[in-house]
């Protein structure tokens, strides 16, 4: 589920909520997310959010994670647990941006981890980034919370590249 295509209006507005001025702007997408998708969002029936992790480093280089403050206003809005410390990234991926479709995949396999102490069961979990382009990144999130268990997952970002 996305708010919409990643170009224009939209994907100036993500690239600005990558910095940490524009966490006031992240919210006001999520709200927008919330608003547009929120009963597809219920209808799946989640029973927690999970933002795509950054590696603690690049969390304090960039001094933001802009798919933790959307997961956190659309899990307010919507009245569903977030759950932050569920997914890690176990180490610093080289930034998607200027790799192929093919490097994207490879980069991030095997970077994500359950959260020591998590317990999945049968949960349906809704999974929170910016944006997705190839969808290397939130697949092997989804990946790795089905091997743990997962019934479900969802993904829900703000842009989607290729999407009309």
């Amino acid at each position: 589920m996305s708010l919409g295509p990643y170009r224009g209006a939209l994907r100036e507005a993500i690239l600005e909520m990558k910095r940490p001025q524009g966490e006031p702007l992240s919210a006001a997408v999520a709200g927008l997310l919330a608003a547009r998708r929120g009963e597809q969002i219920r209808s799946f029936e989640p029973d927690g959010i999970v933002p795509v992790p950054m590696f603690w480093r690049r969390r304090m280089w960039r001094g933001t994670n802009s798919a933790e403050l959307l997961a956190t206003e659309i899990g307010r809005i919507l009245n569903i647990p977030v759950v932050p410390g569920l997914v890690v990234r176990t180490r610093n991926t080289i930034p998607q941006k200027d790799l192929s479709s093919r490097q994207r995949f490879q980069n991030v396999r095997g970077a994500f981890r359950i959260g020591k102490g998590y317990g999945l069961g049968e949960a349906r979990i809704v999974v929170v980034d910016d944006v997705l382009t190839t969808g290397a990144t939130c697949g092997e999130v989804a990946k790795t919370l089905k091997k743990a268990g997962a019934a479900g997952v969802a993904v829900v970002v703000a842009g989607r590249a290729g999407q009309d």
